[in-house]
């Protein structure tokens, strides 16, 4: 029995050295230069669906804008029909957001809550204006938009779009002009405090109700 004992003993005291009894694995490779960090297994929460901008849905601007024509008062404005058919065409990047809060604290403008370049956002053109799906990222601020769509508190959809002269047609006897064709950089799920910058975009759980409110003809989408 002792000698049992003392063979016992002398196995466990050569597991105990260092090397002894185990097993090393290679070192995991280094990740590849300006891949997106976990695309492949990030998570992703309820979808949303709904509207970005509706054509011709007029919202009254109170400064002067250095794009209108030289005219100092007040004017209103509106996307045209089908005003990024051309920008979808090109297959672009657009990311989501809540609130615009990446460019409201100044930082580059990164995926917050979806991106159409992984395919969580997607943008389409219909009849009645820019229509969007959207699987936002399971972080914290994707789960505050699918908790304010849950409680039906989304007060919209704002656009963060870039225009030049050439893309508007200024009707000076109404003081009003139409975005003919315009690019967009962003869509902000807007909640809490704020407002929208165009006040008919809406958002909400992809439920089939919702769905169907967006399932007319599309367009260019991307």
């Amino acid at each position: 029995c002792t000698a049992v004992c003392r063979g016992c003993r002398d196995a466990q005291n050569v597991a105990r050295r260092p090397g002894v009894g185990r097993t090393t694995s290679a070192p995991a490779p280094a990740p590849k230069p300006n891949a997106p960090p976990q695309a492949a297994t990030r998570k992703h929460l309820q979808p949303l669906t709904g509207y970005v901008v509706l054509w011709g849905d007029e919202v009254r601007r109170e400064l002067r804008d250095p794009h209108h024509c030289g005219t100092s008062g007040p004017y209103s404005e509106a996307f045209g029909p089908f005003a990024f058919r051309d920008f979808l065409r090109s297959n672009p990047e657009v990311v989501a957001s809540i609130n615009h809060e990446p460019l409201k604290l100044r930082q580059r403008l990164e995926p917050q809550i979806g991106s159409t370049r992984d395919g969580s956002l997607r943008l389409w053109e219909t009849e009645a204006g820019l229509a969007f799906a959207l699987t936002p990222y399971d972080n914290g601020d994707g789960q505050r938009a699918v908790l304010c769509a849950q409680a039906g508190s989304i007060h919209g959809v704002s656009p963060t779009w870039t225009r030049t002269r050439s893309d508007f047609a200024w009707h000076p006897s109404m003081n009003y002009r139409t975005i003919t064709r315009s690019e967009l950089r962003e869509i902000a799920i807007v909640i809490g405090s704020d407002r929208p910058s165009f006040p008919g975009g809406w958002a909400g759980l992809a439920t089939p109700e919702n769905q169907r409110r967006v399932s007319e003809s599309r367009g260019w989408a991307a």
